[in-house]
């Protein structure tokens, strides 16, 4: 079973960090700024959401009544709603849990309290949850323990990093539902992992997404290379034959180009990616 998460969060960040905790298990997660985006998502997008995250940005606890208004519409009464936030103290737990909240879950993320919770909720079976991962990450760090890793490498060294964004679209909502997205993006992911320099990482995040990081490649360098990861998504014959109907959008921010600070360049890189799956193929 595929399932939708529908994030509401203004900065955005909250996204990709959870895609790369649930990136093995059948998750598309969507993300909005607010509650009127989630309205018009859920409407007019024609998908239909599994759960809520509301990203407490916030300390002020008035920002949770929102959750009571979201509770109210009806396309919304009977989706869980799962509240994350660095605001840890009890206040917000409890008014959390009062305005309608099925779970809270504290930042920085641990990554067995996020599966546990999330598969708690979808009815996913944590314990086949937590294998796959480890299978998947046994030689290898998640991507933000990575990302934390070569961002301050970069830092000490004085080089450019840069992390890339990649997103398989289809304009035909019928094909983006069907089990196909997922095994294209697994099928990219395993022959970049191959074709791109040692130094870079190649992660899964969400059904559809990859997200790269490339030490030593700055702006210009990043232009390089995705040229060469289209060169390989247009000529490889495997990935040809099982991406018919889709495209492959990426986008990327560079350190220190971009910025120095590590949310506000995952920020700026999900507002790229969200600007560009906006813009429809030309027919």
């Amino acid at each position: 079973m595929r399932y939708n998460l529908l994030c509401i969060d203004e900065i955005g960040v909250t996204k990709i960090e959870l895609g790369s905790i649930l990136k093995n298990l059948n998750i598309n997660i969507f993300n909005v700024k607010d509650l009127t985006e989630a309205v018009y998502m859920f409407r007019d997008s024609k998908l239909s959401f599994n759960a809520v995250i509301w990203v407490l940005n916030s300390s002020e606890l008035d920002n949770l009544d929102y959750i009571k208004e979201l509770k109210y519409k009806d396309d919304f009464k009977d989706i869980p709603v799962i509240v994350t936030s660095k605001f840890t103290d009890k206040k917000y737990v409890v008014k959390a849990i009062q305005v309608g909240a099925r779970e809270y879950i504290a930042k920085p993320f641990e990554e067995t309290v996020v599966l546990q919770k999330v598969c708690n909720l979808l009815g996913i079976p944590y314990s086949k949850a937590v294998k796959k991962n480890m299978e998947d990450d046994i030689l290898t760090f998640s991507f933000s323990e990575m990302f934390n890793r070569e961002i301050k490498t970069a830092g000490r060294g004085g080089y450019s990093l840069t992390i890339m964004l990649a997103s398989l679209s289809t304009d035909d909502l019928e094909k983006d539902g069907q089990q196909t997205v997922s095994e294209v993006t697994g099928l990219i992911s395993k022959v970049l992992k191959t074709k791109l320099r040692d130094t870079d990482s190649v992660f899964s995040h969400g059904t559809n997404n990859l997200i790269m990081l490339l030490p030593f490649a700055d702006r210009a360098g990043a232009e390089c290379i995705k040229d060469k990861i289209m060169d390989i998504y247009e000529t490889n014959p495997l990935i040809k034959q099982k991406s018919e109907g889709y495209r492959l959008i990426t986008t990327s921010v560079s350190y220190p180009e971009d910025g120095k600070i590590k949310d506000r360049l995952l920020e700026k890189l999900e507002e790229e990616m969200d600007d560009l799956l906006k813009i429809k193929e030309p027919t």
